[in-house]
């Protein structure tokens, strides 16, 4: 199986059917004597940006950081939480735990309710 095709920028979608974002990265396992594992898949734009240019990554981060307080703001999920379909990744989690739910939250509270017709 090609991994990096079957999953890599595929649309996540939690246990509910609610997008969750992209698959942003893959985390592998390394054991001496032993094949790689597929230990987990990330999500976030934090993760996202390590395949931007170095000057475009930091100014990312930063508006990560403005945003949330973490620079860091990505979800691991440990790969036996997986399916991955044709055109999707499905995981076992819900995405109103995660820190783009909570971006998605914040935003709904304090942008989107001010403008009127919303």
């Amino acid at each position: 199986m090609d991994l990096a095709r079957e999953c890599l920028d595929k649309l996540v979608v939690d246990r509910h059917g609610k997008k969750a974002g992209r698959a942003d990265g893959i985390v592998l396992e390394l054991e001496e004597g032993r094949p790689p594992r597929v230990a987990f898949i990330d999500i976030g734009l934090s993760v996202q940006s390590r395949r931007f240019p170095s000057w475009l990554a930091a100014c990312v981060r930063w508006l990560i950081r403005k945003a949330s307080g973490n620079h860091e703001a990505a979800v691991r999920v440990p790969f036996d939480k997986v399916k991955l379909q044709r055109n999707e990744v499905i995981v076992a989690i819900d995405s109103k735990d995660t820190p783009g739910g909570a971006l998605e939250r914040w935003l709904r509270d304090h942008v989107i309710t001010r403008i009127p017709g919303a």
